[in-house]
């Protein structure tokens, strides 16, 4: 699943309203079993570094997922976590793979277009911000909660929530904090 944040124009929000109704969130799932959410405000934002000027833009999230069954082993478009823009690619492809030609689709592909204007310029300041111990931690405990921990790991990890769910419940944490007056 992949999650990014853009400036969308009114007239593409205008169109995506037009075909999936006038809710703040929008979910269109395909035939393959992958799905697309959207998530807008229809508050302006306003900042100088868009190509049209005299259009409104809107901040909106955008979340796409396929089941991973549907990889390509021989795929031609590799990912390289390190290059937004490969990423974005993959999505393009799998977006094209898997949905029939439509406005929708049209539509959904032009929302990902708008990730080369924000999400890469954002994604480059912010890394160079960090150090490279920080993002590495970041991306080893992305990695780690991805992962499949196996049956055992499972039984593990349900018992263990378990316990800590029911010293949640049992035990009233404000008795451990108590003020001595």
């Amino acid at each position: 699943m992949i999650i990014t944040d853009v400036a969308v124009p009114k007239n593409l929000l205008d169109r995506l309203i037009k075909l999936n109704g006038n809710g703040t969130f929008q979910e269109t799932v395909g035939f393959n079993g992958d799905t697309t959410f959207i998530i807008f405000r229809r508050i302006p934002i306003e900042q100088e570094n868009y190509e049209n000027k005299n259009e409104t833009y809107y901040r909106a999230t955008i979340v796409y997922g396929y089941p991973t069954k549907l990889d390509d082993e021989h795929d031609e478009h590799k990912v390289d976590d390190e290059d937004p823009a490969s990423i974005v690619n993959h999505i393009k492809y799998y977006i094209r793979k898997l949905r029939p030609e439509c406005e929708m689709t049209n539509i959904v592909l032009e929302l990902w277009d708008l990730n080369y204007i924000s999400c890469i310029k954002e994604y480059e300041n912010e890394m160079l911000k960090r150090n490279s111990k920080d993002v590495l931690h970041s991306r080893s405990i992305a990695l780690r909660q991805a992962s499949q921990v196996g049956y055992i790991g499972s039984i593990f990890r349900n018992n263990f929530m378990r316990i800590v769910n029911f010293f949640i419940n049992f035990f009233d944490l404000n008795f451990l904090v108590r003020r001595t007056s």
